[in-house]
């Protein structure tokens, strides 16, 4: 199959036959963070309330096909290639499964009520390390289970109260690598587990929110990075004998730089990584350990979000984000000259493997498709497009295929310092583009970006007869240094007037109605919405604020100690108390003016449930609309399939009744 008919294969996928009735999903895989556990939401004052009835009501169209939708994700191959293992929904959990080479019959792992929230794979993939956490907490604990049908899974490390992660397998397979604050709740220190062992080994307990980068050959070294800021980190080598740490490729004085994507290659004599060392840009170099040289590879303009090394390591593989999609090239470690890579067309790529035959492994989806893996294998001679094999094939719920057909256009509008601010523009079928219901949605971080993956939620409100329109605004990644830098701080409100332009670009096109814009965002988005209708009460008939911030004060003392530093990074320390009460709209209450629902997890470590009822609180103080929706088991974000039902037909509800869709 040629690389440019990847966007029709992509395309028709979701129109196939679904997997067997016995692997046959009924939620589209739940974002990490949850557990999902039969679940219910909580009355604002805290105790248990039923959920919303499921959908009967003729004027609220049930959501669950659209929920009910869902794709596999790329979680690990063998080197060989014998064996690809991939995360995909069950019965609304999240769960493994294991697929042979071509595909084939996926044979499920994992059997819990929770889902999985994230699996490292082994090298020859027969073992993986699973992290679940408690009703949303993030507080994960790490299991190991053979990928063999009928394995054991067994607890590796897990305590109430304390978060583990950042794992990384020896190259033989018989140890692992990861981070704990176990011995401090806002540090992170590293330890490491032989396959059989009881209890972990620490192998770094210097202060500091320290991760794994990656590990040799002979599980000698290991490459690790300590978090400085938001947007910076210092790369080190560990020397595991003696305990030794050498900084690698320091930065200037005075400059921040982030690292990222750290594998060794070559036999282990280089190291390559992503850095946005040299300018504005993340960009992939080499750094040859023996002389702690640099140098840069070539790859297309833009920023390269992702990086994988081929089994062999002498293949170095790049994901350049081309305008929000995927673009693969591949170089040599060694000499830096092209080798093949296929061609992706318009989808986005979240994982890459090359096992040691030379096929590629890439886990992809689009705005119409949700996650499909593929194998790739190159022309025999070097040249010609190569061959693709669909390994697995989306579950549409029973929708038909224009119900999925949903795929954005990118447009950029003008915003009020003469620059322009680039966005997902999502048009609903059947109806004329002119003044249309819309919602502007506003994507968390802020160092994050919107872009055209599969959302079932989206879906949902086009069906509604509702436009969308996603806006990457000022602090938003994908765009080079300068962007990503544009708010900080005191220029915080600088995104917000990004979000009104966002309105009057609608509005000037003609394809908004202005009666009928409503505001829509989760975490960071959700401060966007409160601050939007703080700020420009006149332009908004409705906001939806998820999991938000309303005071940075308060959410700066109260959110998780190990996040309380990175955060201050980006919107202001604690000790500039004048600062961070100028940008919360929690002191702006009373300009409040369009309905609001509000939605939250109780557990939520990252902003803290208490966000969502000051706002409410105040609202309610002074007659204002407004709607809350709590769910005692979820964190930050909905992840449960009760719970995700409950709140998707509660949004459509409210925008129905708010924007009076036609």
């Amino acid at each position: 199959m040629a690389p440019r008919a990847l966007p029709c294969l992509l395309a028709v996928l979701a129109s196939l036959l679904a997997p067997p009735a016995a692997v046959r999903a009924a939620d589209a895989p739940p974002p990490p963070g949850g557990a999902p556990a039969p679940g219910g939401a909580a009355a604002p004052g805290g105790g248990p309330a039923p959920l919303p009835a499921p959908a009967r009501a003729p004027d609220v169209p049930d959501p669950a096909p659209f929920l009910d939708v869902t794709g596999a994700q790329l979680a690990g191959v063998a080197r060989d290639g014998s064996t690809v293992v991939i995360r995909m929904s069950y019965a609304g959990v999240t769960q493994m499964f294991r697929l042979g080479r071509d595909g084939g019959w996926p044979h499920r792992l994992t059997f819990r009520t929770e889902g999985v929230d994230f699996a490292a794979v082994s090298p020859d993939a027969t073992k993986m390390v699973l992290g679940y956490d408690h009703d949303g907490d993030e507080d994960h604990g790490l299991f190991l289970r053979p990928t063999a049908d009928g394995g054991v899974e067994r607890v590796l490390a897990d305590r109430p109260g304390v978060k583990h992660g950042s794992v990384v397998w020896s190259e033989d397979g018989t140890r692992v690598f990861f981070r704990s604050n176990a011995r401090a709740a806002d540090d992170f220190a590293l330890f490491t587990m032989a396959v059989g062992d009881v209890e972990p080994t620490p192998v770094l307990t210097s202060p500091g929110r320290w991760t794994v980068e990656a590990v040799d050959r002979e599980a000698r070294r290991l490459v690790v990075a300590k978090e400085v800021s938001s947007r910076a980190n210092t790369l080190h080598l560990l020397t595991l004998a003696t305990g030794a740490l050498v900084e690698l490729d320091p930065a200037p004085a005075g400059r921040e730089v982030e690292t990222s994507g750290v594998a060794f290659a070559r036999g282990d004599a280089d190291l390559v990584f992503l850095s946005d060392r040299d300018g504005e840009w993340r960009r992939p170099y080499a750094l040859t350990l023996a002389t702690g040289a640099v140098r840069a590879f070539d790859a297309p303009p833009g920023d390269v979000e992702a990086l994988a090394v081929s089994a062999d390591g002498a293949t170095v593989v790049l994901a350049v984000n081309d305008g929000g999609r995927s673009r693969l090239v591949a170089r040599d470690v060694a000499t830096g000259a092209p080798r093949p890579a296929p061609d992706v067309g318009a989808a986005l790529v979240g994982g890459i493997a090359i096992d040691t035959r030379g096929s590629w492994f890439l886990g992809t989806s689009s705005a119409s498709t949700p996650g499909t893996v593929l194998r790739w294998d190159p022309p025999a001679d070097g040249a010609g497009p190569g061959t693709f094999t669909p390994l697995t094939f989306p579950d549409t719920a029973g929708l038909p295929r224009e119900a999925l057909d949903v795929e954005p256009t990118l447009v950029a509008y003008p915003t009020f310092d003469g620059r322009e601010v680039p966005a997902w523009l999502y048009l609903p079928k059947g109806r004329a583009p002119k003044g249309l219901p819309f919602v502007v949605s506003f994507h968390g971080g802020p160092s994050a970006q919107e872009r055209p993956g599969f959302h079932a939620e989206r879906a949902y409100l086009l069906s509604l007869g509702i436009g969308v329109l996603a806006p990457n605004v000022r602090g938003s990644t994908g765009y080079g240094r300068a962007w990503r830098d544009l708010d900080d701080g005191p220029k915080r409100m600088d995104a917000v007037k990004d979000g009104k332009a966002a309105v009057d670009w609608l509005v000037a096109q003609g394809l908004a109605d202005p009666a009928r814009v409503a505001a829509l965002g989760g975490s960071y988005g959700g401060f966007m919405v409160l601050a939007l209708l703080t700020e420009h009460p006149e332009t908004f008939a409705a906001g939806v604020d998820v999991v938000g911030i309303a005071n940075f004060e308060t959410f700066l003392e109260r959110t998780r100690g190990y996040r309380r530093a990175n955060r201050e990074s980006e919107y202001g320390p604690l000790s500039d108390r004048a600062l961070l009460r100028s940008i919360s709209p929690i002191h702006k209450v009373d300009r409040i003016r369009a309905p609001l629902l509000i939605g939250h997890g109780e557990n939520d470590p990252r902003v803290p449930v208490s966000e969502a009822r000051q706002i409410e609180a105040a609202l309610k103080a002074r007659g204002s609309p407004v709607e809350a929706v709590y769910f005692k088991d979820e964190g930050h974000g909905f992840s449960q399939k009760a719970n995700r039902r409950a709140w998707t037909r509660k949004l459509g509800a409210f925008l129905l009744r708010t924007l009076k869709p036609s």
